[in-house]
């Protein structure tokens, strides 16, 4: 709801889209490698992607999306940054309960679907390897059931997948 009420997207954003567990790691290393091509041509060893996780670099809107920290955290790659997408924000918001500013701004948008059999497996085990010894590891039916109604985070795979 914070993101719904204080983030105004600006024509030069770029928004990323994942389900969890669906390559978001990746895909923000991608494109921030992309975007920042020029301002590091011939400096491999300088590259801030060798010394930060690429979620440092490319901010979750859902993390930082409060009243202060959607204006003020405008240029999250680097100072002098040259390109045409000066922002790039990664979230796993639905696209269907973005912001309008997002919807109806000029901004891009990328949205990576990774295979469901492959997303489910996944966040199966990334849950149990968070889940407390004391609960026991999550049946893989259980598990399965929970991934199709959304109850693992951000709404059922085929919702969030399609923009239902």
């Amino acid at each position: 709801m914070s993101v719904q009420q204080h983030f105004k997207a600006q024509d030069t954003d770029l928004i990323l889209i994942t389900m969890p567990k669906s390559g978001t790691t990746w895909l923000k290393a991608l494109a921030f490698a992309i975007a920042s091509r020029h301002d590091y041509p011939n400096t491999r060893s300088q590259h801030p992607l060798l010394a930060s996780n690429p979620h440092k670099l490319v901010p979750f809107l859902e993390l930082n999306s409060n009243k202060e920290g959607c204006h003020i955290r405008r240029l999250p790659i680097v100072s002098n940054f040259q390109s045409p997408m000066a922002n790039i924000f990664s979230t796993h918001i639905p696209y269907h309960s973005l912001p309008d500013s997002i919807k109806n701004s000029g901004c891009r948008v990328v949205y990576l679907c990774r295979n469901p059999y492959d997303a489910f497996v996944c966040t199966w085990h990334f849950v149990n390897k968070a889940r407390a010894k004391s609960f026991g590891p999550l049946s893989c039916n259980d598990a399965f059931d929970m991934f199709c109604r959304g109850v693992m985070g951000f709404g059922p795979f085929w919702d969030h997948a399609l923009g239902h």
